[in-house]
């Protein structure tokens, strides 16, 4: 199973300034729903329109958009 893929109901996905990611950041973490918040990427200009991500191995992976 391709965890990119699962099921993740509840979870918010959002874009921040970076000059204030880390302040947002401290913010949910102090709810209850936001105790385990992360900033888990950046936008880059090298893959305008696409979502990529490294491998393990130091790969890039194209990630497919979802349709429905």
């Amino acid at each position: 199973m391709d965890p990119i893929y699962a099921h993740n109901e509840g979870k918010l996905v959002a874009t921040f300034d970076p000059l204030i990611a880390e302040d947002l950041l401290a913010r949910m973490r102090e709810h209850r729903h936001g105790l385990r918040a992360a900033i888990f990427g950046t936008v880059i200009e090298r893959h305008v329109g696409m979502i990529a991500s490294k491998t393990a191995i130091g790969g890039t992976r194209i990630i497919p958009l979802q349709i429905g």
